[in-house]
C-alpha cells in the first residue's frame, strides 16, 4: 500500500496492530450474536404471520401435529427471529412468567420518555389542558407525566397503586348497585336498538350497537355519565375507535397509542371531562368519589405522577380496553348462536328457569349460559396479550431470556391445543358442565393472566353475561349471510364484514 510506504516502521506497526483490534472486536461482536441466538440460547424460531387467519392457519397445524415449541422466536419478517422477541404458546410457560415481577413491565424507557415529551410539544397538546384548567390546579402543576396511562410503563408501586383504585371504584359503585344499573340501561338500550334496526329481512352486523353498549358501561363507569346510541358525539368516538383497531399492523403499535389519543380525547366535549375545571373539582368529595375519574383527581392533589397526559391515556386506554374487544366477542358468540338454534333455546329455558328462582338474573343460576360464553370465547379469541418487558435476565423452563426482551402469549395457541381441550376447534356448548355444574377452566384466558392482567375483566365479564341472556331472552338470532369464517385483519380474529344476522322480537 502507498499509505505504508509514507509512514514509519512504528507507525506502521501501530496502524496494523489497530486493524488487528478492530478486526478483532468485530469478529468478537458477530461470534457472539450468532452464538447468542444459537448455542448460547437454543430457542426455537417458527413462522407467525402477522394476518390473524394465516397465523391461526399456522398455529392450529402445528399443534394438531404436537410440533409448536412452549416458546419460540417468530418469523415476523427477515431478521426477526435475531432479536429478543418471544412468543409463549403453553398456558403453564404463560402463567410461570407473567406472575414474575421482572417479567410484569411494559414498553418504558428513557427513550421512550422523550419520544412522549417530543411527540406533544410537536402537537402543541400543553395548550389543550391549560385553556381548560385554571392555572393553580395541580394537574398543571404536576406536569403531563412520564407514561401513556397506567395500562403502561413499569410495574411499580404506582402502577399498583392505580390497579387499586380502580377496583375500589367498582367496589363502590357495586355496592351502591351502580354498575349494575348502568349494565342493565345499556342492556336495554341493546334491545330497542336491535329492534328498530336488527329486525328487518336484511339484517344487520351488529357489532356497531355492541360497541356502544360496552362504551355506554365505560362512560357510566369513568364518568358516571350514559349516553344514547344515537348521540352524535357517542357515535363519533365509536368511528374513531373503529378506525384505530382497523389500523393496527402490530400488537406492539398498541404501545404508541400516545401518537393517536391525545388528538381525539381533547377534540370532543365528551372528552372535556378529563380535565374538570377547578370550580368543578372542589365539589368532589374526597371520602366518596363518584367514579373512576374522581378517584384519580383526588390522588392527583397528592401524587406527582398523575400528569394530565397520563391521566388522559389512561381514561382513553379504558375505552379502547372495553369497547372494540367486548363487541367483537359478543358478535362471535351471536353468529355461533345463529348456527345452533337448539343452543338458543336451551338458554331461553334456563332464563326462564332463573328467573323463577330470582326476578333478577343470576350467574350462579345459569350454568349452561355460562359454559357457552365460555366455550365461545375459547373458540374465538378477539386479541393475543399486549407485550411484556423483562426488567431483568428470566429463566422460563429451559430458556434463558435476557433483560430487556419483549414477551408476547398466543391465546388462541393455549385455547386451540388438543391438550388443554378435546376437539378445540369444535363448538362443544356443555364443555364447561360437570354434574350440571359450572366449571371454569383456567386455561380460557381472554383476559391473560398474572400481574398485568385485564384489569376490567369483572366489568367485562358482567356486561357478557347481561348482554348475551338479554339478547336471548330478547330474540330469536338468524343468520342472513355471511359465516363464521375468519378475516384476515392483521393481530385481532374478527368476522368478515360480509355478515348479517336477524334479531325477531320474541312474543
Amino acid at each position: 500500500m502507498k499509505l505504508f510506504s509514507y509512514i514509519s516502521e512504528r507507525e506502521r506497526s501501530i496502524i496494523t496492530d489497530l486493524y488487528t483490534a478492530i478486526g478483532a472486536f468485530v469478529l468478537s461482536k458477530v461470534t457472539h450474536f450468532i452464538l447468542k441466538y444459537t448455542i448460547l440460547n437454543p430457542i426455537p424460531t417458527w413462522e407467525y404471520p402477522m394476518k390473524r387467519n394465516d397465523q391461526f392457519k399456522v398455529l392450529q397445524k402445528a399443534l394438531n401435529d404436537g410440533k409448536l415449541p412452549k416458546i419460540f422466536r417468530p418469523k415476523l419478517a427477515p431478521g426477526s427471529t435475531f432479536s429478543d422477541l418471544f412468543v409463549i404458546a403453553d398456558y403453564d410457560v404463560m402463567k410461570e412468567a407473567f406472575f414474575k415481577r421482572a417479567v410484569a413491565s411494559r414498553q418504558h424507557s428513557e427513550n421512550i420518555k422523550i419520544a412522549i415529551s417530543t411527540m406533544l410539544a410537536r402537537m402543541d397538546y400543553h395548550k389543550i389542558p391549560r385553556s381548560i384548567l385554571d392555572k393553580d390546579d395541580q394537574l398543571l402543576k404536576n406536569g403531563p407525566g412520564e407514561i401513556a396511562g397506567t395500562a403502561d410503563g413499569p410495574y411499580d408501586d404506582f402502577h399498583k397503586k392505580s390497579r387499586v383504585q380502580w377496583h375500589d371504584t367498582i367496589k363502590r359503585l357495586v355496592g351502591k348497585n351502580r354498575i349494575s344499573e348502568i349494565i342493565k340501561e345499556s342492556s336495554e338500550k341493546i334491545v330497542a336498538c336491535l329492534e328498530r334496526v336488527g329486525s328487518s329481512a336484511a339484517g344487520i352486523d351488529p357489532r356497531r350497537v355492541f360497541m356502544n353498549a360496552s362504551l355506554n358501561v365505560t362512560s357510566g363507569f369513568a364518568f358516571n355519565k350514559t349516553y344514547d346510541f344515537e348521540d352524535p358525539q357517542f357515535e363519533e368516538i365509536a368511528e374513531i375507535i373503529e378506525s384505530y383497531f382497523a389500523g393496527i399492523t402490530s400488537m406492539a403499535l398498541l404501545q404508541m397509542s400516545w401518537n393517536i389519543l391525545p388528538r381525539w380525547i381533547c377534540r370532543s366535549d365528551f372528552y372535556n371531562r378529563l380535565w374538570e375545571k377547578t370550580s368543578y373539582r372542589k365539589d368532589i368529595d374526597a371520602q366518596n368519589p363518584r367514579n373512576y375519574l374522581e378517584t384519580i383527581l383526588i390522588d392527583a392533589e397528592q401524587e406527582p405522577r398523575w400528569g394530565y397526559f397520563t391521566v388522559a391515556a389512561t381514561i382513553a386506554a379504558i375505552f379502547l380496553a372495553a369497547s372494540d374487544t367486548l363487541s367483537v366477542t359478543m358478535t362471535w358468540l351471536v353468529l355461533v348462536l345463529a348456527d345452533n338454534p337448539e343452543v338458543q333455546k336451551k338458554m331461553l329455558e334456563e332464563i326462564s328457569a332463573a328467573r323463577e328462582i330470582d326476578a333478577d338474573l343470576k350467574k350462579e343460576n345459569c350454568p349452561f349460559i355460562r359454559s357457552v360464553l365460555l366455550e365461545s370465547q375459547r373458540l374465538n379469541p378477539v386479541a393475543d396479550t399486549l407485550p411484556h418487558i423483562t426488567t431483568d435476565d428470566v429463566q422460563l423452563k429451559d430458556c434463558f431470556i435476557p433483560k430487556g426482551s419483549q414477551l408476547f402469549a398466543s391465546l388462541t395457541a393455549i385455547m386451540h391445543d388438543p391438550k388443554n381441550f378435546v376437539e378445540p376447534g369444535k363448538f362443544i356448548p356443555d364443555r364447561f358442565i360437570k354434574n350440571g355444574e359450572f366449571v371454569n377452566n383456567p386455561k380460557v384466558c381472554a383476559f391473560s393472566v398474572g400481574l398485568r392482567d385485564c384489569i376490567g375483566k369483572t366489568l367485562a365479564q358482567d356486561e357478557y353475561f347481561a348482554f348475551a341472556t338479554t339478547i336471548v331472552e330478547n330474540f330469536k338470532i338468524n343468520r342472513i349471510a355471511g359465516n363464521m369464517e375468519v378475516d384476515n385483519a392483521d393481530n385481532l380474529r374478527l368476522p368478515k364484514e360480509n355478515i348479517r344476522l336477524q334479531f325477531v322480537r320474541r312474543q
